[in-house]
């Protein structure tokens, strides 16, 4: 099973109502590279820290605890094409990182997510 299956079902385990009260769609699990053992990956919408869609990142680490990562897309712009062009881009040049925390256990997954979520995302709010 993938990693990027195993956070989901941890996720549903702890509050099987998260995915929803989230917004989310688009669920997208990364294999296990170098720097981490695997994540998953999804779009978040209405929340009152943006406006607009961003991207919620659950990153397993090689410690046994999570990173997590809100962020947006930044406009591909004249520069970010130049990046691309010359080969000097990478995934980071994409990213406007909203909020980030880590070594977050797998019993606090969601509250860390709501937390970067903001208020409104929260059951009974």
């Amino acid at each position: 099973m993938s990693v990027g299956k195993i956070i989901s079902k941890q996720i549903n385990t702890i509050d099987p109502m998260a995915f929803f009260t989230w917004g989310s769609s688009d669920l997208v699990a990364f294999p296990e590279n170098e720097n981490d053992r695997g994540a998953l990956r999804w779009k978040v919408r209405n929340c009152r820290t943006f406006k607009g869609t961003a991207f919620v990142k659950v990153t397993l680490d090689f410690s046994d605890t999570y990173s997590v990562k809100l962020y947006k897309h930044k406009n591909y712009t004249k520069a970010l094409r130049a990046k691309v062009l010359e080969g000097t881009f990478n995934e980071a040049d994409l990213e406007r990182v909203i909020d980030e925390r880590s070594d977050v256990y797998v019993d606090q997954l969601v509250q860390a997510i709501d937390d970067m979520l903001g208020e409104e995302t929260k059951k009974g709010k």
